[in-house]
């Protein structure tokens, strides 16, 4: 195939992401999306088994993994002492897919560049991360659903930035639905509200 076909490689929905991303970056515009969900019942992962860490088991998952997403020996001991939780998918004796659980009123939001906060504390998945060699194959949704049924007594809320598909796909098929899209322009933040 010619380098000029390259628009056959990549398929229209790519081709238009990628041209949104490309408004996005001119315009200086971020948007993100909040998602809420109803807490579920059930069994285990169907792909493994979601493990709580503490800081000692979180530690030997720093040291023993090659690619674990937070190699910096600090970072761990400080999110730690501020009162989040650590959890991981595991199948097959693996890790599959990581991420933070916190219950919190305010918060940083990286993806904006700015504080958040609520009228009241809220329980937030964040900082989720699936290796590289893991990805694809659902072990992301598995483990939102996981989360789900471990706090099945309350609500549950994440975020992604909009033009992240996969992982907007993923937290849809986990049975999160869009809450609010929030939108950072140079000079102004705007709010939008998707579902009451």
């Amino acid at each position: 195939m010619e380098d000029s076909q390259w628009y056959r490689r990549i398929g229209p929905r790519r081709i238009l992401a990628r041209l949104q991303r490309e408004l996005d970056s001119l315009q200086k515009r971020i948007p993100v999306v909040f998602f809420r969900c109803d807490p579920i019942e059930g069994d285990q992962p169907r792909k493994g088994e979601l493990l709580e860490a503490d800081l000692e088991l979180y530690e030997q998952w720093r040291r023993a993994q090659l690619d674990f997403p937070w190699p910096s020996q600090d970072e761990g001991a400080r999110r730690y002492s501020e009162g989040h939780r650590s959890f991981a998918l595991f199948a097959d004796g693996e890790s599959r897919c990581y991420g933070w659980v916190s219950v919190m009123r305010s918060f940083q939001l990286n993806e904006l560049n700015q504080y958040c906060s609520t009228d009241a504390p809220m329980t937030w998945i964040w900082d989720c991360v699936t290796p590289i060699a893991m990805r694809n194959r659902g072990f992301y949704t598995d483990f939102l659903r996981a989360l789900r049924r471990k706090y099945a007594d309350r609500e549950l809320l994440i975020y992604c930035h909009a033009r992240n598909a996969a992982s907007y796909r993923a937290i849809r098929h986990a049975g999160f639905v869009p809450w609010a899209m929030v939108t950072r322009f140079p000079d102004v933040t705007k709010v939008k509200i998707l579902q009451p």
